[in-house]
Order: structure tokens, then sequence, then C-alpha cells
């Protein structure tokens, strides 16, 4: 029995030290002296910023007519509960636009996906609609994602920037709808994909 007791008592003091360093390792380098890259002990849960340019998009940067900015600094949060808030340096040359507010999941793998609308006005100011961003990410170690956005603009109000609704009252095209459904002709413009980089916001 007593034999018995102290390898249970030792089991479960083995487990709470393990329990004690993953707690207080999530976003540390190391674990017991080893480091670890795990998407296991890695959450993107925090602030970043980063940098992403374009890949493939609808126009060439910098091309006549073509809206697509050369570089997208940004500045985003991604929170415990599964919402994800951001904001950039305007993907949308000439007009602006209003914090990004959206959903994400993260899995085992590393992988962290997020999609967030935001709303869009015009070079004068005028509202037209805004845009819907697919977020895809890998954690390369705790501090640091590389990624992909993929980028979809919804021109749902008239030239008077009053909104265009649907049967249900909602503006239309719907920035929550399928992103394969978006269709030009219908109001939905995709504007392609812009890889980046971001890395953690620390305490300093």
């Amino acid at each position: 029995m007593k034999v018995a007791g102290k390898f249970k008592l030792s089991r479960v003091l083995a487990i709470a030290v393990f329990a004690l360093g993953l707690g207080s390792n999530l976003n540390a380098q190391s674990l017991f002296g080893f480091p670890f890259r795990s998407p296991l002990f890695m959450t993107p849960v925090g602030s970043w910023f980063g940098r992403a340019i374009p890949a493939n998009t609808i126009c060439p940067p910098g091309a006549p007519g073509c809206a697509v900015p050369p570089e997208i600094v940004m500045v985003f949060t991604v929170h415990g509960d599964g919402t994800f808030i951001g904001i950039d340096s305007n993907i949308f040359q000439g007009g602006s636009h209003s914090t990004a507010h959206g959903q994400w999941t993260y899995d085992l793998s590393g992988k962290m996906k997020a999609t967030f609308t935001l709303l869009q006005s015009s070079p004068t100011g005028v509202f037209i609609g805004g845009f819907k961003n697919l977020f895809s990410a890998t954690m390369v170690n705790p501090d640091r994602m590389e990624g992909e956005i993929n980028a979809f603009l919804y021109l749902y109000a008239d030239q008077n920037g009053r909104a265009i609704v649907d049967s249900d009252g909602l503006p239309t095209p719907s920035p929550l709808e399928d992103p394969s459904l978006c269709n030009p002709q219908q109001g939905c413009v995709p504007l392609g994909t812009f890889t980046f980089k971001a890395k953690r916001v620390n305490v300093q």
C-alpha cells in the first residue's frame, strides 16, 4: 500500500509539474530547457504588427487606375474569445476605411484562419461599401506568423452613399456570403491575394 501510495503521489506530482510548465510557457521559447516549436504550445492570441505585399492581384500595383497599393502595413489583435479586430494603411488608395471586425479559428497544426469585414469610403468621402478579407496564417514560432490575405471589395452603396438592401433589409451584395459567389456584375470585386509577415507586440 505504501509503495502504491508513493507511486500515485509521484505520478500526480509529475502531472502537476507538466501542467504547470504548459500553463506558464504558452508563449515561451523552451520547456524544461528544450526548445519547442510545436503548434500545441503556440497561440495567436495577442496583438500583432505586420506588412503585406501584393502576390496575385486584379491589377499591377502602381499601374494607372489600379487601386492596389504596393504594400499594406497593418496592426491586428486576436482575442481569446474568437473575435478578431484590425486596421491597416488602407488597401484602397485614395479612400479610407474603418477598423475591421471578424472571427478566427486555430488548429493544432499551427494554422490560423480568420474572416473579417470593414467599411470603405471613396476618395471624396462617400460611403461605397466594404471589404471582406480571408486571412490564413501559420505560426512560425510563438512570436511570428506568416500567411496570406485574400481581399474582396463589396460595393453595396449607391452614388449618394446610401446602402442598397436586399429583402432582409441588409446591404447587398452581402460581405457575409460565400466568397465563391463574388461576382463583379453584382457589385463584388475580387482584388486578389497579399502575402504577409507579422510579429507579436510584446510588453516592453
